[in-house]
């Protein structure tokens, strides 16, 4: 699949660089910087309300996890306003949810 990326750091430049299937990497392009927030959600909940403050409505990336840190699919991914996510799922769920915002 062509269209897989993923996203590497580089510990010794502190960088992080796109990686592609072929195993090469770059640098992020048109990007300067990426912000992060790991939201952890205790409560067995079927609604997940993220603050992460980026104050942004630009396109966020998330992964979400149970907590056995396997990955899982919520239903619905939701931009509230520039500082809010909700993440939806068909039945009560707790884990965590790793956003990142490529400026």
């Amino acid at each position: 699949m062509s269209n897989l990326v993923s996203v590497l750091f580089d510990k010794d430049s502190g960088s992080l660089k796109l990686g592609n299937s072929q195993g090469g990497s770059g640098p992020l392009p048109n990007s300067s910087m990426v912000l992060g927030y790991h939201h952890i959600q205790a409560t067995v909940v079927n609604t997940w309300t993220v603050h992460h403050n980026f104050n942004t409505n630009k396109l966020i990336v998330a992964g979400v996890f149970d907590v056995n840190n396997k990955v899982i699919i919520p239903d619905e991914i939701e931009m509230i306003d520039t500082n809010n996510v909700i993440i939806r799922f068909g039945a009560p769920m707790s884990g965590t949810a790793n956003l990142a915002l490529f400026l």
